[in-house]
Order: structure tokens, then C-alpha cells, then sequence
């Protein structure tokens, strides 16, 4: 979930749109919408060092430092959106600014492993974004990450005779035009 959560509204998973954005609007939509963005990640969305220290230093978004045992040997710096962030992407969306909640969630004091795995999905995402964007005739409509929109279920035999309900929920959904 985002560091703020946002009612319905927001564009979350409208990648076209926010690729459309100037930043440094696109580099607060990206990071809302995927959650958890490295500061490389921000570099692939077409931000520099000095739009992700402009935005951490404005209090849009909060910069922290991570090890990512699975696949960097040094600390990376993870951002996530502030509520403050979330007020200025919503205005630049044509979202209320009131619709911004005031609740907010740690989502910093997540484990390792588990920032890890939400890095490496916004990843994959800004990679798919880049490549549609970057030659081939398909436009990335959307990436939808709401694990209650993507949840499902399968019936597995655990003991013989036995089915029992699995619940699944898939880490994204990627939708792209066919032309």
C-alpha cells in the first residue's frame, strides 16, 4: 500500500498519464504508484539527482537506506511517497487534495526481504514501462499492484479426498494496448 493511502480516484495505474507528467509531478506519481521505488529507479523515469533531492528535501518523499541482501552489495536508498507528496500529485492529477487521507502507515518498517520483493515488482514495472515506451508499437495502459483487485483462490488436494482453498494473489497485472 502506499506510504498514504489515497481513495479510488488517484490514477494509480494509469502509467501512460503519469509518464506524460513533468516532473517533478512524474517522478511523485511513479513513486506513489509503485509504493517503493529505488533512487536508480527514479533515473529510469527520466528524474535526476538533483529532482529526487529536490522532492526528499521538500518533504514530498522520504529517502531511506536499505540492504538488499538479495541483490545489491551496497545500501540503496529506498523512497516512498509523503502525505505531502501525495497532496501535490493528487492537485497535478486533477485529484481532490481533500481526498488524501490523513492515516498514515510505517510502511518503512517493513522487513528486508519483504522491501526487497516490492523493489524488484516496481522494478520489473518501470523496466515494462520503458520498453513499450521506448520502440515498440504498444503503450503500457496500466499496472495494477491492489492486491484486492488481483487476489484469487485455487482448490489443492492436501489429503486425499481432501480439497482445500489456496488463496493466491499475484504481485501485478500489467496491461498494454495491442498497437
Amino acid at each position: 500500500p502506499l506510504l498514504f493511502a489515497m481513495l479510488q480516484a488517484f490514477p494509480k495505474t494509469d502509467i501512460a498519464r503519469i509518464v506524460a507528467l513533468p516532473m517533478p509531478a512524474r517522478l511523485l506519481a511513479f513513486v506513489g504508484a509503485l509504493r517503493f521505488v529505488t533512487e536508480d529507479d527514479a533515473l529510469l523515469v527520466g528524474a535526476t539527482s538533483s529532482d529526487v533531492e529536490g522532492v526528499v528535501g521538500a518533504g514530498l518523499v522520504r529517502a531511506s537506506r536499505l540492504q538488499r541482501r538479495m541483490t545489491d552489495e551496497r545500501p540503496v536508498i529506498v523512497l516512498t511517497l509523503t502525505r505531502q507528496g501525495a497532496i501535490e500529485v493528487a492537485g497535478e492529477l486533477g485529484v481532490e487534495p481533500a481526498s488524501v487521507s490523513h492515516t498514515t502507515r510505517t510502511a518503512l518498517a517493513r522487513s528486508p526481504m519483504f522491501l526487497d520483493h516490492e523493489l524488484a515488482v516496481s522494478r520489473f514495472a518501470l523496466l515494462l514501462a520503458r520498453s513499450v515506451a521506448a520502440g515498440t508499437p504498444a503503450l503500457l495502459l496500466s499496472f495494477e499492484r491492489d492486491a484486492e483487485r488481483l487476489a484469487d483462490a485455487v482448490h489443492v488436494v492436501r489429503k486425499p479426498g481432501r480439497l482445500e482453498r489456496q488463496p493466491l494473489v499475484a504481485d501485478a497485472l500489467a496491461v498494454k494496448s495491442a498497437t
